[in-house]
């Protein structure tokens, strides 16, 4: 009996991990697809040599340009190396992720409760990951997610839109700035937070959310 070769093995998952995880190193795919670093790295730089996916060097990244990701729908790619083991529901999920995706906050593919005073109501679309936090009056941030991050401040970078309410944004340098509904801002990591009046801040939230008040 002939033993598959890696690639008729490996390479519809490594191309799908790559269209939900988006730009990765080998190792990270290595750990997501339960292959030897060495063989996904092998392999991966072939296919970069070929074209079918980009290889970033500095940042030491494997990534799928749209035109590289659009192939995968029946093209050369996903083909390369006859004998690619298909499985249906796989080739289902990559043609729906270069698709269009609509999801709701109404129903969030996770709820992340802080500790008191509020939540944060997360969506995985398109390979990113988007959160809605709900901030009751009194929230803030040192008392009521900084025990879930375990930092002195929050290291998180937030890119987002403030649906409603205000909220002051303590930068660990002192300086401060206070957002309210219809703001758009961008903030660094290094920072404390707290809502201000009675009204709830809801902050629609853009930037590196994947681990915000996410527990162990």
């Amino acid at each position: 009996m002939t033993t598959p070769s890696f690639m008729s093995v490996a390479g519809l998952d490594l191309f799908r991990a790559l269209v939900v995880g988006g730009p990765l190193t080998t190792g990270e795919l290595a750990e997501r697809t339960g292959f030897e670093e060495r063989c996904v790295r092998e392999w991966l730089g072939g296919q970069a040599d070929r074209g079918y996916v980009t290889y970033d060097s500095k940042a030491k990244i494997f990534l799928l340009t749209p035109e590289q990701a659009a192939r995968l729908d029946g093209g050369p790619a996903l083909h390369a190396g006859q004998g690619l083991r298909r499985r249906t529901t796989s080739d289902q999920e990559v043609n729906t992720m270069l698709g269009m995706q609509v999801k709701s906050f109404e129903s969030p593919d996770e709820v992340r409760p802080f500790e008191g005073n509020g939540r944060a109501d997360v969506l995985e679309i398109g390979g990113r990951v988007v959160g809605r936090t709900t901030l009751e009056p009194g929230w803030k941030w040192s008392h009521n997610v900084k025990p879930i991050a375990g930092t002195d401040s929050c290291q998180i970078s937030h890119l987002g839109y403030c649906l409603s309410g205000r909220m002051k944004v303590i930068m660990d340098d002192g300086s401060e700035s206070e957002i309210s509904s219809g703001d758009v801002v961008a903030i660094p990591p290094g920072h404390d937070a707290e809502v201000v009046g009675h009204e709830p801040c809801v902050f629609i939230d853009f930037g590196e959310f994947g681990e915000y008040a996410k527990r162990p």
